[in-house]
């Protein structure tokens, strides 16, 4: 086609007359080099290779009234860019995460050394209350068997005491 001849411009139509009479759907516009789809009423979705990193990258609608007409290279740079900015982002982001980790296992690190601590004293506690413990019930089984052996005199003497009675009774 000639230059001016899209459907929008004004005095224009004769690519659309074009498309109509031939049923050729497709027409590239030579600046940007994106393709309308005279079928569809819009541009066909394209892929670019980005000539810096080897990448694909998507071109943008630019018949979508939100976003300025660049072209595919311009297109390509911008999102290389952005790429670059994400990638950034990321790196950053990584960092903070991997030093907040960090800082959270040497807190708990301090909490767990702190809790061991204070389960020592309080199990050095505890073995020191058994043994005051054991030792009472050392005191008490001593005490115990010193009475048992008096009640066992005492029963023998008793005994005696009774067979002399009884006989003195007799």
């Amino acid at each position: 086609g000639s230059v001016g001849c899209g459907r929008y411009t004004e005095g224009g139509g004769h690519a659309q007359a074009h498309y109509r009479a031939t049923g050729h759907t497709y027409a590239m516009e030579l600046e940007t080099r994106l393709v309308w789809d005279y079928a569809g009423d819009g541009y066909v979705h394209r892929l670019l290779i980005n000539k810096a990193d080897g990448k694909v990258v998507e071109t943008g609608d630019p018949s979508s009234p939100r976003k300025a007409r660049r072209s595919g290279v311009e297109e390509a740079e911008l999102a290389a860019k952005l790429e670059s900015q994400v990638e950034a982002a990321v790196g950053f982001y990584s960092g903070l995460l991997g030093d907040q980790c960090a800082q959270q296992e040497a807190y708990f690190a301090r909490r767990l050394a702190q809790e061991e601590h204070e389960l020592d004293a309080q199990l050095a506690e505890l073995r020191q209350a058994v043994q005051a413990k054991r030792t009472e019930a050392e005191f008490w089984q001593k005490a115990l068997e010193k009475a048992q052996d008096q009640e066992a005199s005492l029963r023998l003497s008793t005994s005696a005491l009774r067979a002399e009675l009884r006989t003195e009774v007799e």
